[in-house]
């Protein structure tokens, strides 16, 4: 087969003419048979729409400007700088990964990957290369390698490769049957991913976020007049502006503020308890004297001499009170950062998915708490919708959310509903343009929000994180990272990991004793979980599917992280217990689980699947356990063999042996019926047992 670097790829007829159309397999064979590619000129590769023009193979810059819906990521890619030969090639690229690859993707990423594949091209023409299938050849392939991963990242190289690898899918194609493909899969040269790792925070770390959050809204103040009344000032500021027939200068702010606005403004600035009086400056009466007696002078120039005159009249005025323009937006702006960020760490979304909520996507439907957002990952064109559950505080979040968008856009009712919280004030303001804010990097504002609160790594926080996260791929960074007296290293992905590893461990205690122990108002995260969507078949919504995955892979790891205690575990309570230590007499090979992977993989196949009882004790066929929903403790029998436990589950039988003790020595003084006597009774025998097994004397 013939590579297209064999092909005479000058244009024929520069007056040629083909009628629109969009690409087909006819078209493209026409061209290559024929060696004519400006057949493909006018073929359609993106379509318009009611207000744009389709975008065109002849088209220098390939964009999704025009169809991007929500928070979907806009991508440009500019063939300008490739020459003629390496431009045309990797058009045809993209043709095929826009209408003949077979691979489901959103336009933006296919447009990244044309993006990719643009910057492998001008590489290979700084090294020489004549066509993008020079690749194939080894030595060029051999210093390609060498040169291009010189300053990049292990992850950005693998972005790179994989998108060279949809080259190799292209033989399968019309596009193959001319030998335009790649025969090298660049996915296995690729170096690999430098994977994030992340971490579980303890459950002391995870609280001090949500108290956090929840603190900052409880205790914003903001009285509505005043904010109505700040808020709009540069909409009436460009009113007066068109009245006066002037363009807007800091002079004539200044005058505004000065001639209609000190009464007010000074109002504001007296509302000590509002967190709008920050936004309103005061001079003070020394530097107002200052300026009324500051004599001015200006330089003049007669008969070729400067000289300096005074200036009698100086129309500028100094107001008192003055509030700056950009801080009204930049109030606003913050509020939405942070309450967005604070869902974030309530539910455990995305930041992405984060961004796309809306002042209409608050949940309250019986008992059910939850916020709606866009999912775009791994989701067809415009998202899908998710519903993640949420603790009752960001109902206070969401009502003072929209008081603050109200007044800053104009908006109420259903027309406030449909605009995102993060729309950018600023931007409204000045082209009445609902727009979403930017990307801004956020790694940096949620360390200052750490160090603004203080939430700093324990003695008791550092051993619970190693118990947390046992199986980090890199922990020697962690070590560094997670020290005693350091700031929590804070990322966005940690809420979605944490609340699910959190809702799957503390299984042990009680929703009560949850509650309290999170300190939330009200139902908790994990009931709303646990009693709600994942329990209840009645739930209004769907759990999001996301979170979902996440609290699947936290539930395996958690059966498996278990499972390797126990196996690694002495003086084990139960008959499974003393199994598993028999287990480990004949040597590695005759132990039931052979490493953490191998315990993982048991427990996706149900094969055995360390579960929680509820009680302190665990059944290593949770999966198939007739009593894993006991409420009775005593029918657990210790003879039984999938019956295992250690000592960490002490306090546990402690706390249970005290609390039924109690409930049936209140039994007997109050006469309640034998039935309750002797489950009471049963009860606390049952963990007397336990506590015994390891000498705890009980009273």
């Amino acid at each position: 087969m013939e590579r297209i670097n064999k092909i005479t790829l000058d244009y024929v007829d520069s007056n040629y003419i083909i009628q629109d159309d969009y690409p087909n397999e006819d078209i493209i064979r026409t061209a290559f048979k024929s060696e004519n590619f400006q057949q493909l000129e006018n073929i359609t590769v993106i379509p318009g729409d009611e207000l744009n023009k389709p975008i065109k193979f002849q088209d220098n810059v390939w964009t999704n400007h025009h169809l991007i819906q929500g928070r979907e990521t806009y991508r440009k890619a500019c063939f300008l700088k490739l020459n003629k030969k390496m431009m045309l090639e990797v058009k045809i690229v993209g043709i095929y990964l826009l209408w003949f690859s077979l691979r489901k993707c959103k336009l933006a990423s296919i447009i990244r990957t044309i993006e990719n594949i643009i910057v492998i091209a001008k590489h290979l023409e700084t090294i020489g290369a004549k066509s993008i299938f020079d690749l194939d050849k080894a030595p060029i392939r051999e210093y390609f390698l060498k040169s291009f991963q010189q300053g990049r990242g292990k992850s950005t190289i693998d972005n790179y490769f994989k998108s060279l690898s949809r080259m190799c899918n292209m033989k399968m194609t019309v596009f193959g049957e001319y030998g335009f493909f790649l025969n090298t899969n660049f996915t296995k040269l690729s170096p690999g991913r430098n994977d994030n790792q992340s971490y579980c925070m303890p459950m002391r770390i995870l609280n001090a976020y949500w108290k956090s959050y929840a603190d900052y809204f409880l205790d914003l103040k903001v009285c509505m007049d005043s904010w109505l009344y700040i808020s709009t000032l540069p909409l009436k500021y460009r009113k007066y502006l068109d009245r006066k027939g002037i363009k807007h200068h800091n002079n004539n702010w200044l005058y505004y503020l000065d001639e209609f606005c000190q009464p007010n403004l000074k109002l504001i600035y007296n509302q000590k308890n509002s967190a709008i009086s920050s936004l309103v400056i005061v001079r003070s009466e020394q530097t107002m004297d200052s300026y009324r007696n500051k004599k001015l002078s200006r330089i003049v120039i007669s008969d070729g001499v400067a000289k300096k005159v005074d200036v009698v009249s100086y129309n500028r005025r100094f107001p008192k009170f003055l509030v700056d323009m950009e801080e009204i937006y930049t109030f606003y702006n913050r509020q939405a950062l942070i309450a967005c960020e604070a869902f974030q760490a309530f539910t455990g979304m995305r930041k992405s998915e984060a961004t796309t909520i809306k002042f209409g996507s608050l949940i309250l439907e019986r008992d059910w708490v939850g916020i709606r957002a866009n999912t775009y990952k791994n989701s067809d064109e415009g998202g899908t919708e998710d519903w993640w559950a949420a603790p009752p505080i960001v109902e206070e979040i969401f009502r003072k959310m929209r008081l603050l968008g109200e007044c800053m856009f104009q908006k109420s009712g259903r027309e406030l509903n449909s605009l995102y919280i993060k729309t950018d004030a600023r931007r409204f303001h000045a082209n009445r343009d609902f727009s979403l804010m930017r990307d801004q990097r956020s790694s940096e504002r949620q360390l200052s929000w750490s160090r603004a609160h203080n939430i700093r790594v324990s003695t008791d926080d550092l051993a619970e994180f190693w118990r947390l996260n046992p199986n980090l791929g890199k922990p020697l960074e962690a070590e560094k990272e997670v020290q005693i007296g350091a700031l929590w290293p804070i990322s966005s992905h940690q809420y979605r990991r944490s609340i699910a590893v959190h809702v799957k461990r503390l299984e042990l205690v009680s929703m009560s004793h949850l509650a309290i122990h999170l300190k939330h108002l009200g139902k908790t995260i994990s009931e709303w979980y646990t009693e709600g969507a994942l329990a209840n078949s009645r739930a209004p919504g769907r759990i999001a599917a996301a979170f979902a995955k996440e609290l699947e892979r936290a539930d395996l790891e958690r059966a498996a992280s278990l499972a390797i205690r126990f196996q690694e575990g002495n003086n084990l309570y139960g008959k499974g217990g003393k199994l598993l230590e028999q287990s480990k007499l004949g040597g590695a090979k005759t132990k039931v689980y052979q490493s953490f992977s191998h315990a993982m993989s048991l427990a996706k196949r149900r094969k055995s699947k360390v579960m929680s009882l509820g009680n302190g004790m665990y059944c290593m066929n949770g999966q198939d356990c007739d009593f894993a929903a006991t409420l009775q403790s005593a029918n657990c029998r210790p003879d039984c063999e999938n019956l295992v436990a250690d000592r960490e589950s002490i306090p546990i039988w402690l706390n249970r042996y005290k609390r039924y003790r109690q409930l049936y020595l209140n039994s007997k003084t109050k006469g309640l019926p034998e039935a309750s006597q002797e489950f009471f009774r049963l009860e606390m025998e049952s963990y007397q047992q336990c506590l015994e097994f390891y000498g705890v004397i009980c009273e």
